[in-house]
């Protein structure tokens, strides 16, 4: 098992997958949880957290998982939020994605560290640079 200590490392921010195929009863409930263990991990000041699908929807600084909005439910493309993420200023440390799984991944390695939290099993095609954990029930 994996643990996740954001507040060690700096900069964290977070992508929420949104798309159609992140299922309301099993992802997007182990979804927040995950965000939750981030979120208290975390300083004082909250985390900043992304909802995807085929685009970045929303950004919102949160301070309880509790607290975040539910925006999004498009197709999935982990390959253009995750490099759009990495450009954010203040310039993230750490970029964690929870997903599914179901999507393409960026070309090229970013600048910050990403890690991948699969909600779901056998995901063979993320690019070896992004830590992957399977994170599924």
């Amino acid at each position: 098992a994996y643990e996740i200590m954001p507040s060690l490392v700096g900069s964290e921010m977070c992508i929420r997958d949104r798309s159609g195929s992140m299922s309301e009863e099993t992802d997007l409930p182990l979804a927040a949880g995950i965000i939750a263990r981030v979120v208290r991990a975390m300083p004082q000041d909250g985390l900043q957290v992304y909802c995807a699908d085929t685009d970045l929807r929303s950004c919102e600084k949160v301070c309880t998982a509790e607290s975040l909005k539910v925006v999004g439910r498009g197709g999935t493309r982990m390959e253009v939020a995750i490099p759009k993420v990495d450009e954010e200023i203040p310039r993230p440390d750490v970029i964690i994605c929870v997903t599914d799984g179901y999507t393409a991944w960026p070309e090229h390695e970013t600048r910050a560290r990403t890690i991948v939290c699969l909600t779901h099993k056998g995901h063979k095609d993320v690019p070896s640079w992004i830590t992957t954990l399977e994170v599924c029930e």
